[in-house]
């Protein structure tokens, strides 16, 4: 899955497909719960329905280049 060169809100539609297996139809959403900015790095606490049966809480790290594109993304979840 390719995140560089993807804005903040791509990568979290990104992270959702990325949950999914093969031939898996289900639409994932990611809400926004909070936002933090330290420099080039953005870090969004996410709720991601629609991909399993439960809510995941998860955590989204962008590191931001200087054209306002992502250059690498980290993600962390609850588990």
């Amino acid at each position: 899955m390719a995140f560089q060169g993807a804005s903040a809100s791509e990568g979290t539609t990104l992270l959702a497909a990325s949950r999914r297996t093969p031939g898996d139809n289900r639409v994932g959403r990611a809400a926004l719960l909070a936002r933090r900015v330290f420099g080039n790095k953005v870090i969004d606490r996410e709720r991601i329905v629609g991909v399993s049966e439960q809510p995941i809480d998860a955590a989204a790290v962008y590191e931001v280049n200087a054209d306002g594109l992502i250059a690498a993304v980290w993600f962390f979840n609850a588990d």
